[in-house]
């Protein structure tokens, strides 16, 4: 007779940072427990996870940390006058990517974003980015504050996501994360 599977808070971390956005199904199968079991196990984890989709649809992520915190990231939609207004969060998740519904924003969204996973940052994000000669005076009067590379090309994800929030900062001086 088999051994029934320990299922562990540990055990659930880790699988989520290496499948997510993962189904439950898929995600008791790797793991080699019920889906009760493993709905039982992902209540006792919810600060370190997050979820997005409708029952069948729901997948499930590990939470990843940007420089410490796990809170979701503000998007804010800046007004012709120039005034920032709160419009949704985006989820960091692990072990890349984030989660980030963009179906009631101004934006076109392709079917294979359609449930708010990317594989990296959304598009948008990336086109905010600092570009060009000014970008490259913006990253080098960063590169100390924010522990980051001079250059903006060389930025990882996060880095791009840290000198938006700097930027919008010192604009509207207030602190954002």
């Amino acid at each position: 007779m088999s051994k029934p599977h320990l299922l562990t808070s540990s055990n659930l971390i880790k699988a989520l940072r290496r499948y997510a956005p993962v189904s439950t199904t898929h995600l008791a199968l790797h793991l080699k427990v019920s889906v009760p079991t493993l709905h039982r196990a992902l209540k006792q984890v919810q600060v370190e996870i997050f979820s997005a989709g409708g029952s069948k649809n729901t997948r499930y992520a590990a939470r990843r940390s940007l420089r410490g915190s796990v809170l979701p990231l503000p998007i804010y939609r800046i007004d012709q006058q120039g005034v920032g207004h709160y419009l949704t969060s985006m989820e960091l998740v692990a072990p890349q990517g984030a989660f980030l519904d963009m179906r009631n924003m101004a934006w076109p969204v392709d079917s294979e974003h359609a449930s708010g996973w990317w594989g990296g940052l959304p598009y948008p994000i990336y086109d905010m980015q600092p570009q060009g000669f000014i970008g490259r005076n913006l990253a080098r009067n960063f590169e100390f504050d924010l522990a980051v590379s001079p250059s903006p090309n060389d930025w990882p994800d996060d880095e791009r996501w840290l000198s938006l929030i700097e930027q919008f900062s010192l604009i509207y001086k207030c602190k954002v994360y």
